[in-house]
């Protein structure tokens, strides 16, 4: 499965992040200055 998780710094999505990868699914993970949806 492809997942993709925001606010890749933070304790929880570390955690998902992880979990995710140890079952196989391809992560993508993007912190808040990477997914800033306010720059054009």
């Amino acid at each position: 499965m492809k997942i993709l998780i925001t606010g890749a710094n933070g304790m929880v999505a570390k955690a998902t992040i992880d979990y995710c990868r140890s079952i196989g699914d391809e992560v993508v993970a993007l912190t808040r200055q990477e997914l800033d949806i306010a720059d054009a």
